[in-house]
């Protein structure tokens, strides 16, 4: 079992989160002063992903630790970054470690993913990459098959007009003709 501490909240933090949430922001930093998580700054979001993360950088190398909260993409898709530098006291590492499900729980949202850097250099848009390719690794053939099938779409059936198949003409796989044998 994991420790747990729940650290009291600043106000601002409070209302940070209840704008970034409604918001376009890219990312809220939150860190912890004196036993209280408060708030320290949002990122303006822009339409480049990459563009975002270079700034959320730049904000988070100005402070041996926070926690970073991303939205992924354009949506309600948010990641939860615990950023600790390698030089921080054990205690603060501790701190961090152990205060990221409170931040969690008073943020009210779930999390597609959770990671920890100990580098701003760290915070590139590769570290989501994996997350897919994990999944994909993991299902198992009945998934892939319904995956597949799920991607699959109809054929156009005016393409086969023009291009001279009957639209009752029995069909093998979609978009082709094939000949039924009277057997």
């Amino acid at each position: 079992m994991a420790l747990k501490v729940d650290f009291a909240v600043d106000p601002k933090l409070t209302s940070a989160i209840a704008d970034f949430k409604a918001g376009t922001d890219r990312a809220l930093l939150a860190s912890i002063e004196g036993e209280t998580l408060v708030f320290i700054s949002t990122v303006h979001g822009t339409q480049s992903e990459q563009v975002d993360m270079s700034k959320v950088r730049t904000a988070a190398s100005s402070t041996p630790a926070c926690f970073i909260v991303f939205r992924r993409g354009t949506g309600q898709s948010f990641a939860l970054i615990t950023y600790v530098t390698e030089e921080a006291k054990p205690k603060i590492k501790m701190m961090f470690s152990a205060s990221a499900h409170h931040l969690r729980t008073v943020f009210e949202a779930p999390f597609s993913s959770d990671k920890r850097i100990v580098a701003s250099e760290e915070l590139v848009a590769s570290m989501f990459a994996h997350e897919t390719t994990d999944r994909d690794e993991l299902m198992s053939e009945i998934e892939r098959s319904k995956a597949q099938i799920g991607a699959m779409f109809l054929a156009d059936q005016e393409a086969d007009a023009r291009n001279g198949i009957s639209a009752s003409a029995p069909r093998a796989l979609p978009g082709m003709a094939a000949a039924v044998p009277q057997d």
